[in-house]
């Protein structure tokens, strides 16, 4: 099975198959969450970690994963270190960027196709419809698997899980009969301390700045269309 990053693989998840296009509610916090994934790869990878509250690289890039290595690049070059919160926003901000590094992976790999439609017949848009169906059925069994069984979910597998939470992507993953188990054990997962110092402190940090920031992309997208 291929291997994608954190970042990756959430993305697919949060695709929708059919239309090749991230819709409602998770397109309004998707570029903080993929910030969040980014930083919590490198974090699992070892090449960022937390000093006195704020974001150093440690040793070289990870090589051979564009999304990764322009991450730690950009935070590299930074000059003077910086909050994981100020990097979620940041990072928010060139997600077009990460996205087109993300998509240009998933074509590689062709897992994705792209689609080019006009809306309105005028104004172009791009849309990734799903290719190779097996990997994301896949990614969705094993997610399904760490969440509803009783063994501890690995680092990765907790980051993913996390973002899943956060998203509300849970309604997609699973049949509307288990959504309540699965939602519970989510809770219960997200609640235990089992990961490294280094890893825990990133982990909580992070979570407290996406959890303010889809809080205020769910509030954004309320006024929009509120008409506000």
């Amino acid at each position: 099975m291929i291997m994608f990053n954190l970042a990756e693989d959430f993305y697919l998840l949060a695709l929708d198959g059919e239309k090749g296009s991230l819709s409602g509610q998770i397109s309004m916090t998707v570029p903080y969450l993929t910030a969040g994934a980014i930083l919590n790869d490198l974090g699992l990878r070892d090449r960022i970690h937390l000093e006195n509250g704020l974001v150093k690289v440690t040793g070289p890039a990870v090589t051979e994963d564009p999304v990764l290595d322009r991450a730690w690049e950009v935070i590299a070059q930074s000059g003077p270190l910086r909050s994981p919160g100020k990097w979620v926003r940041l990072f928010a901000k060139q997600y077009k960027e990460f996205q087109e590094l993300i998509v240009t992976r998933l074509l590689e790999h062709r897992v994705v196709k792209r689609e080019e439609k006009r809306i309105l017949g005028i104004f172009p848009v791009k849309r990734y419809p799903l290719r190779r169906k097996r990997y994301k059925r896949e990614l969705v069994r094993q997610v399904r698997s760490a969440i509803l069984r009783n063994r501890k979910p690995d680092e990765r597998m907790r980051g993913m899980i996390r973002l899943i939470h956060l998203s509300g992507l849970i309604s997609r993953i699973f049949p509307r009969e288990d959504q309540r188990k699965a939602k519970e054990k989510v809770q219960a997962l997200l609640k235990e301390e089992n990961l490294s110092a280094n890893a825990q402190e990133l982990e909580s940090t992070l979570s407290k700045i996406l959890e303010r920031a889809v809080a205020a992309g769910k509030t954004q997208r309320a006024i929009l269309h509120s008409g506000g």
